[in-house]
C-alpha cells in the first residue's frame, strides 16, 4: 500500500502541474468575450490561434487522462480498498471528499478563465 500512496502522491503533483500547463494556455487562448462559433471561426483563422487551441485540447485531453487512467484508479488502492470502474473510483472519491462534486467543479473551472 506505501508504493499507492506514493504514486497517489507523484499523480496529485502531476496533475497540479498539467492544471497550471493548461490554465496557462487557457489565459492565451480565452482572451475577452465568450466562446461563440465567430469566436472559434476568428482563432482559427490565424495559425497562432490554431496552435493555442490545439495546445488547450492537447493538455486538457492529457490532463483528462491522467486523472481518469491513473489517478482514480489509484485513490481506492492508496485507501486499503479495491479500484474498480472510472465511475465507481470516481463515486467513491467524491463519497470520500477527495473530489468535489461536478457542478462546484465546473463553477471553480470557469472561474479561472479572464
Amino acid at each position: 500500500m506505501t508504493g499507492a500512496i506514493e504514486r497517489l502522491w507523484y499523480l496529485l503533483a502531476l496533475v497540479g502541474r498539467e492544471e497550471e500547463q493548461l490554465l496557462g494556455v487557457s489565459s492565451r487562448l480565452f482572451v475577452g468575450g465568450q466562446v461563440t462559433p465567430a469566436w472559434l471561426e476568428g482563432v482559427l483563422a490565424v495559425p497562432e490561434g490554431i496552435d493555442r487551441f490545439e495546445s488547450f485540447v492537447g493538455k486538457f485531453s492529457r490532463m483528462q487522462d491522467t486523472m481518469m487512467d491513473k489517478l482514480l484508479p489509484t485513490f481506492p488502492v492508496a485507501i486499503g480498498a479495491r479500484s474498480a470502474t472510472a465511475l465507481d473510483n470516481l463515486n467513491l472519491a467524491h463519497k470520500l471528499q477527495f473530489v468535489m462534486s461536478t457542478s462546484k467543479m465546473s463553477q471553480s473551472w470557469l472561474q479561472s478563465f479572464p
